[in-house]
């Protein structure tokens, strides 16, 4: 039996070296590369009014430092040809994750459920479901 996809995330199917951008302005916290999975990007937004998030890209090539500022829309890395670094068990795809508050080092593990799920316990840290964000387009 399958185990079910339960994260708190989008899973986005994607082209090898497709370009991956900043989904709000904000502030790179983490840009780490990772031999098994390529690795990820993690960006904590202070927007003015609104509340603190971060955002996690998991399965990209970074093309940003920690530290360094990025705008909306500014690209942030690659997506990494998953299928050829794991021998083609998993399709080349990213994670986009979101997570409510202040960047923690919980915002690098992308977007576990709320909710026990497929023999996975609950991560309850403020990982909200990326689709029902209000979203805009420039």
């Amino acid at each position: 039996m399958p185990v079910p996809l339960c994260f708190a995330q989008c899973l986005v199917q994607a082209w090898a070296q497709e370009a991956v951008y900043a989904a709000e302005a904000g502030v790179v916290k983490v840009a780490q590369t990772d031999a098994q999975w390529g690795g990820w990007v993690t960006i904590e937004h202070t927007p003015v009014g609104e509340s603190a998030f971060t955002t996690v890209y998991w399965h990209i090539t970074p093309g940003v430092s920690v530290n360094q500022s990025v705008a909306e829309g500014q690209w942030i890395g690659n997506v990494v040809d998953l299928t050829a670094l794991t021998g083609g068990q998993y399709n080349t795809h990213f994670h986009f994750g979101v997570r409510t508050g202040y960047y923690t080092n919980t915002s690098n593990r992308g977007g576990l459920p709320q909710t026990s799920c497929g023999g996975d316990p609950a991560y309850p840290e403020n990982f909200i479901n990326p689709l029902s964000l209000p979203y805009h387009y420039k």
